[in-house]
């Protein structure tokens, strides 16, 4: 699969990547919702910040999903509630990992987004 990484934050990329690639799939990184539109024509998965300084994660996916981008996309967040989960997954997300990110888990839900693709 190639999976997008869009997070304005250095280090959390890294640590996306790190997920990424134990999974043994390739990606692209880009540090905001403008770069990645470009590129979401040849992805397989979109791992998306929700707080991001040009655009929120969650009206990417809105303007995505409106657009008719059919991919997973995880949501990634320092938030936590029960509203915010809701929020994400009205706006189109299918998954919803939060900060700080635990690797194990985010490689749970990437293979499990990797099994929906191919079912």
């Amino acid at each position: 699969m190639n999976i997008l990484i869009v997070d304005d934050d250095e280090l959390s990329r890294e640590l996306l990547a790190i997920a990424v690639k134990r999974c043994g799939h390739s990606y692209q990184m880009f540090e905001n919702a403008y770069e990645a539109a470009n590129h979401l024509a040849s992805a397989d998965l979109l791992l998306m910040d929700w707080e991001m300084p040009d655009k929120s994660g969650v009206d990417f996916v809105k303007e995505a999903r409106s657009h008719g981008v059919k991919i997973p996309i995880i949501i990634i967040t320092v938030k936590d509630s029960y509203q915010d989960m809701h929020e994400a997954m009205c706006a189109g997300a299918n998954q919803f990992v939060s900060k700080p990110i635990n690797v194990n888990e985010l490689i749970a839900r990437i293979n499990l987004a990797e099994k929906e693709l191919t079912e």
